[in-house]
């Protein structure tokens, strides 16, 4: 997200707009294609998402009680997939319940395509438990297919915690 032009030359010729709200001297599939995602230009075999498909879908990670380290930058991942998605991600927010005596000792990251954002970065001091619903805006303009990675890591000691489940809802198109 952070490889993008400062400026662009706008189209002279007009081209009909998809959708209302966009530009209608801009062909949006043609810029997503060469600008915002140009993957398939460096490897010809990872499918293009398409810009014109619309779908969502929600990923689960299901009940995992997976324990994070106490004091451990090295922390717990876990992944949930997707294939089912092929269009660029429009919408996004990742629902997390995790248990831990002391929020303000955690770190929560998601990495997708070579991207890591962080979530949660050791605030809430001495409040239990992290459970609460993340907006993801900086996944927006993304090809939602592939892995989604959540780490988590303890930054003190003495107290423990555990990722009990984790879910994203994906929209694209």
């Amino acid at each position: 997200n952070q490889n993008h032009p400062d400026f662009m030359w706008q189209y002279q010729s007009q081209v009909g707009s998809q959708r209302n709200y966009e530009n209608p001297h801009i062909e949006y599939a043609t810029l997503v294609q060469t600008i915002i995602h140009p993957a398939s230009l460096v490897n010809p075999e990872q499918p293009m998402p398409d810009p014109t498909e619309n779908g969502a879908e929600t990923l689960e990670s299901g009940n995992v009680a997976i324990d994070i380290p106490d004091n451990d930058r090295t922390g717990i991942e876990h992944t949930l997939t997707t294939t089912a998605a092929s269009g660029v991600i429009s919408g996004a927010s990742l629902e997390i319940d995790l248990t831990h005596t002391w929020r303000g000792d955690l770190r929560v990251v998601l990495e997708h395509d070579g991207e890591s954002y962080t979530l949660h970065d050791r605030t809430g001091g001495s409040r239990d438990d992290l459970k609460r619903t993340f907006d993801l805006p900086m996944l927006r303009g993304v090809a939602a297919v592939g892995d989604y990675t959540l780490r988590v890591t303890d930054h003190a000691r003495r107290d423990l915690g555990t990722l009990n489940s984790w879910k994203l809802d994906l929209e694209w198109g």
